[in-house]
């Protein structure tokens, strides 16, 4: 899935839309303005896609449903609080996994 930041670009993209600076983590159920319908807009459907998504892939796989899933990315903050299934969060994953790989690189030419 591309990520909320992607999404919240291309909204920016569009001329007759207000540029949204940061995404209002609590949303209203009806929201009142065009800055409250993007943020719900974004973080219920996202949060419904992950969900959905999550769900048919453990039925797939035929995992077991307590199986704890990984998430990443900073942006995914603003979702934790509607996701349907366990989880872990690691925000730095991609930058934590190239630093394991650049010092594993250094350790085998000191070798």
């Amino acid at each position: 899935l591309p990520g909320i930041g992607s999404t919240q670009k291309a909204f920016d993209l569009c001329a007759l839309l207000p540029k949204i600076e940061k995404i209002q983590e609590k949303t209203k159920t009806i929201p009142k303005n065009t800055h409250e319908s993007i943020s719900a807009g974004i973080i219920e459907g996202f949060s419904e896609m992950i969900n959905g998504l999550i769900k048919k892939k453990i039925s797939q796989l035929k995992l077991n449903k307590h199986s704890k899933i990984l998430i990443t990315g900073g942006e995914s903050k603003l979702l934790q609080k509607k996701l349907e299934f366990p989880f872990i969060f690691e925000e730095k994953l991609v930058l934590k996994g190239l630093a394991c790989l650049y010092e594993s690189k250094i350790n085998k030419s000191h070798l």
